[in-house]
């Protein structure tokens, strides 16, 4: 693996959509990617396609070859799936389910979708246990994930911070209660209170920044997103233009049951 690959990957690599975007999303880390081979793949395409701060994430799993979560008859993916339903209840649109798989598959992550999904530590993982990076190109902070999130929180945390400034998009939605400590360390100040819907509220610049349980929370209904899409529709008016194929998604297809 090459390491001036990998590391300008770490320093860079901040998910997918577009930094213009009004509304963003921020998460902890990126998850999948169960072996060093398969995120050897991802690097390799993200350095050949220009090594982007963010991708477009259809294009960019189109050429990875995984499209399990593209395309018309996309799986609907655990935290992908409650992020499109708050984007489309701010919009005023259908978030049901078929509405969802539609935009997911079709939309999520693109240079156009209206939102960016961004990660505070760029590489992905199964879950917070598994590290598969100790022998990654033998760089000596990636020996464990503790020293891994040490040397690169401070960088990270910064990074974002800056863009934040920069770019000023409306509403930044972070999600993780159990990780506040880290989103305070962002925006470089400390969250009050939650409310009544579990929710820290704070601005930072001109951005109205929501923390929010994580999506795979357990015990919240689809209407709890839907309710945090809500919230955001006052400033509905400066969120942008719903795409033509986002209004109308195309008709269910049966299913053939799985053997």
């Amino acid at each position: 693996m090459d390491i001036a690959i990998l590391e300008s990957y770490i320093s860079r690599f901040y998910g997918y959509g577009s930094w213009n975007a009004p509304l963003w999303f921020i998460g902890m880390e990126e998850g999948g990617c169960p072996t060093l081979d398969e995120f050897s793949s991802r690097l390799i395409c993200w350095s050949r396609r220009g090594s982007a701060e963010l991708e477009d994430a259809p294009a960019y799993h189109k050429e990875l070859n995984f499209t399990r979560w593209f395309g018309p008859k996309a799986k609907l993916q655990s935290t992908w799936e409650k992020l499109v339903r708050i984007y489309l209840s701010s919009q005023g649109l259908l978030s049901d389910i078929e509405a969802v798989r539609h935009f997911q598959g079709e939309r999520f992550g693109s240079r156009d979708c209206g939102f960016a999904s961004l990660e505070l530590f760029p590489l992905p993982s199964t879950d917070t246990s598994a590290w598969i990076y100790r022998d990654a190109a033998h760089i000596p902070y990636l020996i464990n994930r503790q020293v891994y999130k040490y040397y690169v929180y401070p960088k990270r945390a910064e990074g974002l911070r800056q863009r934040i400034a920069t770019h000023r998009p409306k509403y930044v939605i972070i999600y993780g209660l159990a990780y506040v400590d880290e989103w305070e360390g962002i925006i470089g100040k400390k969250f009050g209170g939650r409310d009544s819907h579990n929710v820290h509220e704070t601005t930072f610049e001109s951005s109205r920044i929501l923390v929010v349980p994580h999506p795979v929370a357990r015990g919240l209904a689809q209407s709890y997103w839907q309710e945090i899409g809500k919230r955001l529709n006052e400033g509905h008016h400066e969120l942008p233009e719903p795409m033509p194929n986002m209004l109308t998604p195309p008709p269910a297809t049966p299913q053939t049951p799985s053997p």
